[in-house]
């Protein structure tokens, strides 16, 4: 406890620093303006704060929603002429969902009684004071940040403002390579900034665990263990979820690399083949998934204690043709479907046996082809041959997340046809405004109550120069919600 308040403290100071940067980039994005999705108000009374505003909300929130709410009395264009209303202070107050519910019962829609539905919140004037009233804990960031928009666009009056997601589970991917304190705090900040809520980290060689065992998976740049253990307790702290992802059987530049190989196979024989090429382990070796793959599964899952856990799965290479180091892959080292099928059921069996209330995901590219698709980008529908024909056998309980990141499209049908499979779906969008919008706005219309969408951040907006991120978070989250 005592190491997740001083970690606060670090993370409200560098808040402060990154917070002007994130937030001002949501100015330049053209997703509209902000409208909350519920307003019965009195435009002849509009709302101004005092310059001495105060605040009453949970403590351990203090410092960053400071930092937000100092928004309302600086800069933007002031209330003038006609009747208005000094707000003095503003209440947040936390309701449970069935008590937030009886009180805003007529304006909600039916499917805010869903099960996980908890993010809502609502603004009303109570004389000079303005009250926030949410339920989850993560609404609080949510409510504050809304606030903020509305004042941005002069559009706070008198009366009742209610908001609540479009979508239910809006999650912000990154990979943890080269990540410090300066990249963590800015990948927060911009999570609550654009209403995500949770995180996808997908680990590769960005983590070294304390078990000796795998040191040779952290490469040199790895964050220590405890330190990613702190800042997934604040992130937590803050409702946000926090999944872990691992590329397993595919996407070996960064996990099973040969230095890991050479690590399992001192003292062993060298007819212990665990590399298919280099990018592709052999799922059938089943004493290197017992001696490795699962001790090293249930290090992260004890690390992160995830109700998810993503295992990847995508773009295996000799099958899916991308780049020239693809192309020279000899033929006969290319996964086999039916190896690819039993790595999916064989770890479902070893997440039901030692975390049975864990939920699996992993990437949907492998089970699509271009012949069926037709009308979308070819290079991101990567399962040719007999891939496609195993999704009817993928569990039913393994969340599929379908990506597409350069389409030019207003159709996903892929989306919808994995859904249709029986999987629980979530899209998946990379730093392309268009594809992103049109996909998630696909979602809002085809998904149902138990869709998500994923926002991947492949590099880092300040570590690797991607400076357009810091527009395309909000403005996908944004949309999401």
């Amino acid at each position: 406890m005592k190491n997740l308040n001083l970690l606060k403290i670090l993370f409200s100071l560098l808040f402060i620093s990154f917070f002007g940067s994130c937030f001002s980039a949501q100015d330049k994005d053209d997703s509209g303006s902000f409208k909350v999705k519920f307003e019965k108000v009195n435009k002849a009374k509009k709302i101004e704060f005092a310059a001495g505003l105060k605040y009453e909300y949970p403590v351990q929130f203090k410092s960053c929603l400071d930092t937000v709410l100092s928004k309302l009395t600086s800069g933007g264009p002031q209330v003038s002429g006609g009747s208005k209303i000094i707000i003095e202070k503003i209440v947040f107050k936390q309701l449970g969902k069935n008590e937030f519910k009886s009180k805003f019962e007529q304006h909600l829609p039916q499917k805010f009684g869903a099960p996980g539905n908890l993010e809502a919140y609502a603004f009303q004037i109570q004389g000079s004071a303005l009250e926030v009233i949410y339920c989850a804990d993560i609404s609080i960031f949510q409510a504050a940040y809304g606030l903020v928009r509305l004042k941005k666009q002069n559009d706070l009056f008198d009366g009742l403002y209610l908001d609540w997601p479009s979508i239910q589970k809006r999650y912000l991917h990154f990979v943890n390579k080269k990540t410090d304190v300066n990249d963590l705090t800015q990948l927060t900040n911009l999570a609550l900034s654009g209403n995500y809520n949770g995180f996808i980290i997908l680990v590769a060689d960005g983590l070294l665990l304390n078990n000796p065992k795998y040191k040779s998976f952290g490469a040199e740049h790895a964050i220590p263990e405890k330190m990613l253990s702190e800042w997934i307790a604040l992130w937590k702290s803050f409702g946000l979820e926090v999944i872990p992802e691992v590329k397993l059987v595919s996407h070996q530049e960064k996990f099973i690399t040969e230095q890991v190989v050479k690590a399992f196979q001192k003292g062993k024989n060298g007819e212990n083949k665990i590399l298919l090429n280099n990018f592709t382990y052999d799922p059938m070796n089943k004493p290197f998934l017992d001696t490795v793959i699962y001790p090293y599964l249930t290090e992260i899952q004890n690390l992160f204690k995830s109700k998810y856990f993503h295992i990847g799965h995508d773009e295996v290479k000799g099958v899916y043709y991308f780049g020239k180091e693809e192309k020279n892959i000899d033929q006969s080292t290319a996964l086999k479907p039916f190896a690819y099928k039993q790595s999916i059921l064989d770890l479902h069996k070893y997440f039901n046996e030692n975390f049975p209330d864990v939920t699996l995901m992993m990437w949907g590219d492998m089970f699509l082809e271009y012949a069926k698709y037709p009308n979308m980008q070819k290079k991101k529908l990567t399962g040719p041959n007999k891939f496609p024909l195993l999704l009817p056998d993928i569990p039913k309980d393994i969340i599929i997340c379908d990506w597409h990141y350069f389409d030019q499209g207003t159709e996903f049908p892929s989306f919808s046809d994995i859904k249709k499979s029986g999987h629980v779906t979530y899209a998946a969008v990379w730093n392309n405004k268009s594809t992103g919008k049109n996909f998630i706005n696909y979602v809002k219309e085809n998904g149902g109550n138990s869709a998500g969408i994923i926002t991947t951040l492949w590099h880092l907006p300040r570590t690797d120069g991607y400076a357009e991120l810091y527009d395309f978070v909000p403005f996908t989250g944004l949309i999401a919600w």
